[in-house]
């Protein structure tokens, strides 16, 4: 799987355009062949970074970070929020909406 067909399918488990939407998700990064980082809108854990990584038994990894950027000193700080491992792909949006207390989901109106 090359690193445009992990990031496609990584999103499409999280739902697409209605995912990034609905969290406010931009700047999607793909760290290496088969991690994803993007930022995120606030939320109730104030991580402002989601990290989902396929593992080598086809289970994900996610966490959520804080990362703080120092003017004075320019340093990067990186807080580990949440982090959980060996997911399934039916459990990711299950366990994001439990720890940020987004919704990710588009609303239908009958």
């Amino acid at each position: 799987m090359t690193r445009k067909e992990f990031a496609a399918t990584a999103l499409n488990q999280l739902g697409g355009r209605a995912f990034t939407m609905m969290t406010g998700a931009k700047d999607l990064l793909i760290l290496n062949n088969h991690t994803l980082q993007m930022s995120i809108g606030r939320n109730a854990t104030s991580a402002n970074r989601f990290i989902i990584s396929l593992d080598a038994t086809d289970t994900y990894t996610m966490r959520l970070e804080r990362h703080t950027f120092s003017r004075k000193t320019f340093e990067l700080t990186r807080k580990v929020v949440q982090e959980c491992s060996g997911l399934y792909c039916d459990q990711i949006l299950e366990v994001f909406e439990r720890w940020t207390g987004m919704s990710t989901m588009v609303p239908r109106f009958a």
